[in-house]
């Protein structure tokens, strides 16, 4: 099984470390950074630890991982899964491999990451809410770690350049119907920063817009 890690990333030098730290390396082919930009030591960081290190100064998260599909899209051989995080995230990269195993039985397409410990705040508890009321799938949160087969990704066609990419992916794999899975991880870190209302009205306008299509 082909492995290609993605971090979106910016201006979060120490966290970068300790998710390149904390991979598991041995099943990994390849880690793409995306940075946006960052003034502090991301990209030194980065390129420290041997990652292919793109940079995309416009836009915010979505448009960094687009930046990493392009990326992936060129390369002679596709990856078959996709680890996708944020250095901010709450789940510890070292929890990647129980979402291998998981991906590796072979009866799902996307598996997510789902610190046992962590708890979402107000905003993210009514975006999962409205997708349960909308969609019927109760998802844990948006923005957590996740492994999903590169031909699903792609089959997904996503197209929002900020936060709201993540409410965008499992949106879409829900109207999709792509066979999800959930992994409780032990790994756990509280974010430094709350999302913003901006980000989350972004997961709000892709759960809504995609409610409305056929």
């Amino acid at each position: 099984m082909i492995v290609d890690v993605v971090i979106s990333t910016k201006n979060e030098g120490l966290r970068l470390k300790e998710a390149l730290e904390n991979l598991p390396h041995e099943q990994i082919r390849s880690v793409v950074v995306v940075d946006g930009a960052s003034k502090d030591s991301s990209t030194t960081i980065a390129r420290d630890w041997g990652a292919v290190l793109l940079v995309e100064p416009d836009g915010g998260h979505g448009k960094r991982c687009q930046k990493a599909m392009e990326h992936l899209q060129l390369l002679p051989t596709k990856p078959d899964v996709v680890i996708l995080l944020q250095p901010s995230m709450v789940s510890k990269t070292s929890e990647v491999s129980a979402l291998l195993d998981t991906m590796d039985e072979g009866d799902c397409e996307l598996v997510l990451a789902v610190p046992e410990e962590y708890q979402p705040d107000i905003k993210e508890k009514m975006a999962t809410k409205i997708v349960k009321n909308i969609y019927g799938q109760n998802y844990p949160h948006l923005n957590g770690m996740k492994a999903i087969k590169y031909p699903a990704l792609v089959a997904l066609g996503l197209a929002d350049q900020s936060m709201g990419w993540n409410a965008e992916l499992l949106v879409k794999a829900t109207r999709l119907e792509l066979r999800i899975k959930e992994v409780p991880t032990k790994g756990y870190r509280a974010r430094e920063r709350k999302p913003k209302w901006t980000s989350v009205g972004r997961s709000f306008y892709q759960i809504l817009k995609h409610s409305t299509r056929r």
